[in-house]
């Protein structure tokens, strides 16, 4: 599950962590990586992606 996600996320040299949200009484898992310095953030972008999280996205 989201543990394995954020093991991977780890695996890649990227800091991370397992985020938890509520919304409409259901909830919600992420995957958080960062803090990343900002001339790397788009790197890090395509790294998460080409490992297969096409979601991926930035976020300040």
């Amino acid at each position: 599950m989201r543990l394995r996600d954020n093991q991977w996320v780890l695996s890649l040299g990227l800091p991370a962590r397992v985020g938890k949200q509520t919304r409409g009484g259901k909830t919600y898992h992420s995957v958080q990586a960062g803090p990343i310095a900002g001339g790397s953030a788009q790197a890090a972008l395509g790294q998460l992606r080409r490992a297969g999280y096409r979601d991926a996205y930035l976020r300040r």
